[in-house]
Parts: structure tokens; C-alpha cells; sequence
């Protein structure tokens, strides 16, 4: 498992105008050859994902919820059948 860890959110799309995934913001040779990258090469992709997102319109944050909440959410879901989970993905 690389030390740098992959930026896939489990939303594999592309489209539109852009050559970026529209859940990552990878280009489709970074996502197939991203187990083979060097660590340099991969902390350079992740370094320009942030302006990829943005020309996507995509905004990401991270959630400030303390570990009981996340637990609660989604065990919440899980019951209720709310939202999609994905499981094991990685690339």
C-alpha cells in the first residue's frame, strides 16, 4: 500500500469538458497508473487537486465531527438505508 494514500472518494465519472474525474479530480492515466507512481509523483497529483477541483466546481471540506458522531451517522444510515456507502476502494 503506497505511503501516500489514493484521493479516490469512491465517485468514478468523467465528462464534460474536463479530463478530470469528477469525483477525485485525477486524469484517467493518473487513476490507472497510481499504484506504480513514484511518491513524488503522487504528492505532485495531490498537490494540484485543489485547483482541479475548483475548475470542476467541486468543493470538498472536512467535516469537524468528533469520532462519536461519525460512528453515530453512520450506523444511522447503515439502518435506515440513507445515502451509499463504499467499501474497500482503492486506486
Amino acid at each position: 500500500m503506497p505511503a501516500i494514500a489514493s484521493p479516490c472518494v469512491g465517485i468514478c465519472r468523467f465528462g464534460g469538458s474536463s479530463d478530470y474525474c469528477l469525483g477525485c479530480g485525477r486524469t484517467a492515466e493518473e487513476l490507472s497508473n497510481w499504484g506504480t507512481m513514484a511518491e513524488s509523483q503522487r504528492q505532485r497529483v495531490w498537490d494540484g487537486l485543489p485547483a482541479r477541483l475548483a475548475e470542476l466546481g467541486i468543493v470538498v471540506s472536512l467535516l469537524p465531527w468528533p469520532e462519536i458522531d461519525i460512528l453515530d451517522y453512520v450506523e444511522r444510515t447503515l439502518r435506515s438505508s440513507e445515502g451509499t456507502w463504499v467499501f474497500g476502494v482503492y486506486g
